[in-house]
């Protein structure tokens, strides 16, 4: 009876070691990158115009949904904008014509490489202001009166990037961008971006 009673103890005493370690699930890990949700994100980097450089602020929020064990596809809305701008000074005080801010709506692919990397691809509408400078008075001569202005340019946008996840739903990344529209007064834009977010 002793030795029913003793084994009965050692068996409960080892019952839960035994569950302690075993092995997650092979995929446990890859799995959980390609967990789908929400995600919000602070981002920041270099902007130009192909003229003047700056620098890009701003936040993006999106929601991805699971495809496949490796594969995410989501939608992204986005709010930035630039300290690049255009200067000009003839004689007298200079003028100054500041771009921006942006607005972004587009689709996302994810593709999970591993428990830590993700890769994706972006594009969609981008809706931007550009500064400009225009002559509003050819009197007096030989410039007239120059003026700065803004204009609304609607195109799209493409990029391309990775994340790193770091646990607990946070993550950092980086990615490159290209804008292109059209107009008088617009320019393609080019950006490089890092950004620091979470996914709920």
């Amino acid at each position: 009876m002793k030795r029913l009673t003793g084994a009965a103890v050692a068996a409960a005493l080892l019952t839960p070691a035994a569950y302690a370690q075993e092995p997650e699930p092979r995929h446990a890990g890859r799995d959980a990158a390609a967990a789908p949700g929400f995600r919000a994100e602070v981002i920041g980097g270099f902007d130009t115009d192909g003229y003047e450089n700056g620098v890009l602020y701003g936040g993006r929020i999106g929601y991805d949904f699971k495809v496949s064990r490796r594969f995410l596809l989501g939608v992204d809305g986005e709010y930035s904008d630039v300290t690049t701008e255009q200067k000009i000074n003839f004689f007298g005080p200079g003028l100054t014509a500041e771009d921006g801010p942006e607005f972004y709506v587009g689709a996302r692919a994810t593709f999970v490489l591993s428990s830590r990397l993700r890769l994706h691809g972006s594009g969609g509408y981008s809706r931007t202001k550009e500064g400009f400078f225009f002559q509003s008075d050819p009197n007096p001569p030989p410039f007239g009166t120059i003026a700065a202005g803004r204009e609304s340019f609607d195109g799209f946008r493409f990029g391309g990037g990775g994340q790193v996840l770091l646990g607990g739903g946070a993550f950092i990344g980086a990615e490159y961008r290209y804008s292109n529209y059209g107009g008088a007064f617009a320019r393609d834009r080019e950006q490089v971006v890092g950004s620091i977010g979470f996914r709920f």
